[in-house]
């Protein structure tokens, strides 16, 4: 059962934790569960969800950083405490997280970007010249992100929009986008301040996720993760790691294939 659920985790982790971010609630979607049999007055009562309880692992010598973090145990923390401007599924939709909206030009080599009217787990709000500084940031040559940047000439803040310039056309720039915004001074941070769900926190039994609970997004209730706190384990080694998955505490991994 606990494999079981890391891996349903880890699966639905990235395609669910952010979609609609900028959308209402859809429509009620009758079940049948609340209608009456015919002379009886028996009600299906609510569920209550289960309350998560699980640990995950990182390595405290390497960066959370998500432009230069390259461990791949430590990046299956990262979707937690950032977002991007889209999010991208498997079949390469792109969704809007961080992204209000968008215009094209007629020769599909300026994208205008204005952002959307979302915080930082600080409280600051999201603006232009974050999302600009922390494109730049992943465009810079050793960046996880780099090899994204390869047709694009400049990022610009102006006047409240994100100005991307290319030098050849592409009609389709936002799937390349589902990069992690951060604000703009601490782009070089080992842990850089992000607006996603949880924030990295300190406890007297070590480093936590902690829930954000006045998180900005409206999607909140649709989250996977939804756990108050979620404990670090310090890992050292992948067989650590597997041992502590197997007969420890922690919850969910996503090893890295090759180690």
């Amino acid at each position: 059962m606990k494999r079981l659920f890391s891996i349903l985790l880890c699966i639905t982790l990235v395609l669910c934790l952010f979609s609609g971010c900028n959308e209402e609630e859809g429509p009620y979607v009758p079940t049948g569960d609340a209608l009456e049999q015919e002379g009886s007055n028996i009600t299906t009562p609510p569920q209550t969800p289960s309350e998560q309880n699980f640990s995950m692992v990182y390595y405290p010598g390497s960066s959370l950083n998500p432009y230069t973090a390259s461990d791949y145990t430590n990046r299956t923390l990262l979707p937690l405490l950032y977002q991007s401007l889209f999010n991208v599924d498997r079949d390469y939709n792109a969704t809007p997280i961080l992204c209000e909206s968008y215009r094209v030009s007629k020769d599909m080599k300026t994208y205008t970007i204005f952002p959307a009217k979302a915080l930082f787990s600080d409280g600051t709000p999201l603006t232009a010249a974050d999302v600009a500084a922390s494109l730049n940031a992943a465009k810079e040559e050793n960046s996880y992100y780099s090899g994204r940047f390869l047709h694009i000439t400049s990022i610009t803040a102006e006047g409240g929009a994100v100005i991307i310039q290319l030098d050849t056309a592409c009609e389709n720039l936002p799937v390349l986008l589902d990069i992690p915004i951060v604000k703009a001074e601490d782009g070089a941070a080992s842990n850089p301040i992000g607006t996603g769900p949880y924030v990295l926190d300190n406890s007297i039994s070590g480093k936590r996720l902690r829930r954000q609970a006045a998180w900005w997004c409206r999607s909140k209730a649709s989250l996977v993760v939804t756990a108050a706190y979620i404990p670090l384990v310090e890992a050292t080694s992948p067989s650590q790691i597997r041992d502590q998955f197997e007969f420890g505490d922690v919850g969910i991994v996503c090893p890295d294939p090759g180690s």
